[in-house]
């Protein structure tokens, strides 16, 4: 009996061991290329938009960047947040964002990032400095038409509360820019895409940078490891 009983208890202890381990959320991470591209009329000029996330359950630490390579200059905007859900399909988000190129800029940041209805990707943050705030928000819808070929619109939008002539922008509605792409996914981890990008600059953006407004095709690459 006492042979059967120790038996009996090995196997509990070894079960909630294994129990225990299966229950331990790992850390998951991804780097994300949701835009690689370049504009074909000037093949030299590179654009990005990158996503590295490091997650642990419904909490992580992700850092965006937006940038482009253009005749030997890189210019970049980014952001490292940490990201807590606060309801299904939907994080808060804080931290810092740090510009780079021509002009360096550091800015404190909050926002949000989900799912809006009708699966809308969305991103709102607040940037904010001692030159003034400055809202970005982006929505992004994929349709399919296969079950591997599919095309994205997306829309963004800038305002700003100040004028900020070194970086470009004025108060107000500053930028809207609207995208639509055409992506054949390979596999779910490497997709090219071709494309058309139409950008308007408002107001005192517009002086400020010279351009009223811009349309482009681009051709590039989405993939993520």
């Amino acid at each position: 009996m006492k042979i059967k009983y120790h038996l009996c208890a090995t196997s509990l202890l070894a079960s909630s061991i294994c129990h225990a381990g299966m229950m331990e959320d790992p850390w998951v991470g991804q780097i994300l290329f949701d835009k690689f591209e370049i504009n074909p009329e000037q093949s030299k000029n590179l654009n990005w938009t990158m996503d590295a996330k490091l997650y642990q359950n419904l909490s992580g630490f992700i850092w965006r960047s937006e940038g482009s390579h253009a005749d030997g200059e890189t210019e970049s905007e980014n952001m490292f947040l940490f990201s807590k859900g606060f309801k299904p399909y939907w994080d808060w988000q804080i931290g810092i964002g740090q510009d780079t190129g021509d002009i360096d800029k550091t800015w404190g940041v909050i926002g949000v990032s989900g799912m809006a209805p009708y699966f809308f990707e969305s991103n709102a943050h607040l940037l904010v400095n001692d030159d003034g705030a400055l809202f970005k928000a982006d929505f992004e819808r994929e349709y399919l038409i296969t079950q591997r070929l599919m095309w994205a619109p997306e829309i963004e939008v800038k305002l700003a509360s100040a004028k900020m002539p070194d970086i470009g922008v004025g108060s107000g509605l500053s930028s809207i820019k609207l995208g639509l792409r055409l992506r054949y996914e390979f596999s779910r981890k490497f997709a090219p895409y071709a494309g058309i990008e139409w950008h308007k600059n408002f107001g005192e953006t517009a002086k400020i940078s010279g351009i009223g407004s811009d349309t482009q095709a681009v051709l590039g690459v989405r993939f993520w490891f």
